[in-house]
């Protein structure tokens, strides 16, 4: 990905190539690091370079495949959207190549964000919540958002479909919080009174992070704001606007990470694009020089290699800001759901 943006096809094409190579099999259709990534790749490749035709296609149908014939016995992975199946409908609707009626997935999905008994989640362990729903962007709602727009956008929702996502609304409302004169909206909603007593140290913690953080599910709800007329909506936008106004001053003592997720580099491409004719020369600075201090070893190559939480995202998403071709910036803000 980072040599398609530096514009290097002979290096983009070989590494791409070979990274086909060593892929013995999938672990499913995850965005983060299954089929479906592999598939964005290749059509990023094949737009720009027209190659890879057949294997973009390849993917194209292996995708339609498994949205078509999954049961979706566990309903968390019809929201998620990092590993589950709704960004693998959002990729195949962006590039118009879904070979079945989407009727019948779009069904499952309003019925399971209709009953937020089918929302909670189990924590996996003591820093989880014992029970709660995910208002975040990864695996939470916020990440749904993101689909359930460009269904609007072709205008594939019914009555019963908006009083759902009106309802979303209303429960990112019902989070939205002030302390302190700081407004947040929390991402965790769980009746267990330990995170209940953390949730401000929390709040505060992640608020730059794309992935449990207010700045990250305010760039979803701005994301939704194109595709719905709704009040409660445009509310929570203007409130966390003027707030993320005030934020950018202090962004470059506050967050001690470089990678996408709840890092730097993550952070100044959201906030640039809340507001693209504010300077972040200093921010940037900071990032640029990290990316060169960088040093490889044997103990940080995931930190090196990760395209998600790694050096290998800061240097991406670095490289994205850069970036002036409109449709480029689109397929790559599919992947990283921005």
């Amino acid at each position: 990905m980072l040599f398609i943006l530096l514009q290097e096809e002979e290096k983009a094409i070989f590494n791409f190539e070979k990274s086909i190579e060593k892929i013995k099999w999938f672990t499913g259709p995850s965005l983060n690091n299954g089929i479906l990534k592999i598939a964005c790749i290749a059509n990023i490749i094949n737009a720009n370079y027209g190659t890879h035709v057949k294997l973009s296609g390849k993917f194209n149908e292996s995708l339609n495949r498994i949205l078509k014939n999954s049961k979706f016995p566990n309903r968390l992975q019809l929201i998620d959207s990092l590993d589950g199946f709704v960004p693998v409908a959002r990729y195949l609707l962006s590039i118009g190549k879904i070979d079945f009626d989407l009727t019948k997935f779009n069904e499952q999905l309003i019925y399971t964000l209709e009953r937020p008994s089918l929302l909670k989640k189990r924590g996996r362990d003591i820093k989880e919540p014992e029970s709660y729903i995910d208002l975040g962007v990864p695996h939470g709602l916020a990440g749904t958002l993101f689909y359930l727009s460009d269904l609007s956008r072709a205008n594939l929702l019914n009555t019963r479909s908006m009083k759902v996502i009106d309802e979303i609304f209303n429960l990112y409302n019902r989070n939205f919080k002030i302390i302190k004169e700081k407004k947040y909206i929390n991402s965790i909603v769980t009746s267990d009174q330990r995170f209940i007593r953390l949730e401000d140290i929390l709040l505060k913690k992640n608020y730059f992070s794309w992935c449990y953080g207010t700045l990250g599910i305010y760039n979803s709800l701005m994301y939704a704001n194109g595709s719905f007329n709704n009040e409660i909506l445009k509310s929570l936008i203007s409130e966390i606007k003027q707030q993320i106004k005030n934020e950018k001053k202090i962004i470059s003592r506050e967050i001690d990470d470089y990678g996408f997720c709840h890092g730097y580099s993550g952070t100044l491409y959201m906030l640039n694009k809340s507001d693209s004719n504010y300077s972040f020369d200093k921010v940037y600075s900071n990032l640029v020089k990290y990316i060169g201090a960088f040093h490889v070893h044997d103990n940080n190559l995931h930190e090196l290699l990760s395209s998600l939480q790694g050096f290998m995202s800061s240097c991406i998403i670095s490289s994205l800001l850069l970036l002036d071709d409109f449709e480029s910036i689109k397929q790559f803000e599919l992947m990283y759901l921005l």
